[in-house]
């Protein structure tokens, strides 16, 4: 009996469905569940257990696919729009567990190992257009215009050779490397993730989400925390409205907390009892 979290993501989706999953293994990690995170690309995992502190990770192209290595009474977590002919056929009566991000558990959960209030802050703004910018949209804006007084914290799937187009338009350039203390460490953040947005209110920062256009965006969600969103168009026009909004930022709802240990917990028991039955 074991547990897999599977993740979407990679270079041409980004690594917020990574972050999310790999929170939910360590959970599963601490109560000695023994979880095994499920990527699509090596370099999304080898993030994942460097930058996240994941111990187990297996690379596989689709969520279909993983129905190779699954057994009866073995638990699945996943978050992924891929249709599995496997998991809506089997679902039922091949799995102890099957939870779905977001239908059973809410793209909102955080972090907690990583993302926590903290007075320090050493960055004032930052900007942080994503993970990857597969469409080139934000290297062709920065071939328009000039210099802007912000840094730019570099997307993980940034293409060889995107930093030299896009060091003439920014204050500084920052590693991806960097990105868990930037988001921990800046007061007043742009970015084009949503995720990425929770994460930083979750730090007691105030984030701006920037709609970029070839991203879909959990609206109810965005209204109900009232955050505070840009469309993205231009820099000029983006960076004059940011400029506005942070100088009386708004007061943002707190959301309810979503009970991910309960689900945690009744893993762990099944996972327990079986051991036991079978030592």
């Amino acid at each position: 009996m074991k547990v897999y979290i599977y993740a979407k993501g990679g270079h041409t989706f980004g690594l917020d469905a990574i972050r999310r999953c790999s929170y939910i293994t360590k959970l599963l990690d601490e109560k000695k569940c023994d979880p095994i995170l499920c990527v699509n690309e090596f370099s999304a995992g080898a993030y994942a257990k460097k930058q996240l502190n994941i111990k187990n990770y297996i690379t596989t192209e689709t969520l279909n696919e993983l129905s190779k290595v699954l057994n009866k009474g073995d638990t699945l977590i996943y978050e992924s729009d891929e249709k599995s002919d496997f998991i809506e056929s089997e679902a039922k009566n091949h799995f102890s567990f099957l939870y779905k991000i977001p239908d059973d558990i809410p793209i909102s959960i955080i972090n907690k190992f990583l993302y926590k209030k903290h007075n320090s802050k050493k960055i004032e703004k930052l900007f942080f257009y994503g993970d990857e910018d597969y469409s080139k949209d934000l290297i062709n804006l920065c071939e328009k215009t000039t210099k802007y007084e912000i840094p730019l914290l570099l997307g993980k799937y940034f293409f060889i050779g995107d930093e030299k187009k896009l060091e003439n338009s920014f204050s500084q350039l920052l590693n991806s490397h960097e990105y868990v203390n930037c988001i921990q460490n800046t007061k007043y953040l742009l970015c084009g993730s949503l995720n990425t947005c929770l994460e930083s209110i979750e730090c007691g920062n105030k984030p701006v989400l920037l709609k970029r256009k070839d991203k879909n965006y959990d609206e109810r969600l965005i209204k109900e925390i009232h955050l505070p969103t840009i469309n993205f168009t231009s820099f000029d026009e983006t960076f004059t409205k940011f400029e506005k909004i942070i100088k009386s930022y708004p007061k943002l709802n707190k959301k309810e907390k979503f009970d991910i240990d309960t689900i945690i917990n009744d893993i762990f028991v099944r996972i327990n009892t079986y051991r036991r039955l079978n030592n």
